[in-house]
């Protein structure tokens, strides 16, 4: 009988072992939660968030929505997002340097603005 709980025990470990979020998994959590805010702040332009990689935020966007602001919001807005990436990143990858991208994509993929900086 002890042979058959130890084989559920481990069992269950296991289980919780391979359901528990992976580093990668938790990173990106941790960034989502960072940039989430900007959701907020441009409530009906950022419509969306993908980190394709370790340095890059794509963000997705209505393009009306973008096209409807005038040129000081827009410049404020990509000023914001740049240093929010950076802020967020920072956090995350302590003592690190990269360059980071943000990328404004609208709802097929096109990228309407490009911008980096270097950490």
């Amino acid at each position: 009988m002890t042979v058959l709980r130890l084989a559920a025990v481990a069992s269950v470990l296991l289980l919780a072992a391979c359901s528990s979020p992976s580093p990668k998994e938790r990173l990106t959590a941790a960034e989502m939660d960072g940039v989430a805010p900007l959701k907020q702040t441009y409530s009906g332009v950022v419509t969306g968030f993908d980190f394709p990689d370790d340095t890059t935020l794509v963000i997705s966007m209505d393009a009306n929505e973008y096209n409807g602001m005038d040129d000081d919001a827009q410049a404020a807005m990509k000023k914001a997002v740049l240093q929010t990436w950076r802020d967020v990143w920072r956090k995350q990858h302590p003592n690190d340097h990269a360059n980071l991208t943000v990328k404004l994509n609208d709802f097929i993929g096109r990228t309407w603005v490009t911008q980096s900086i270097r950490v």
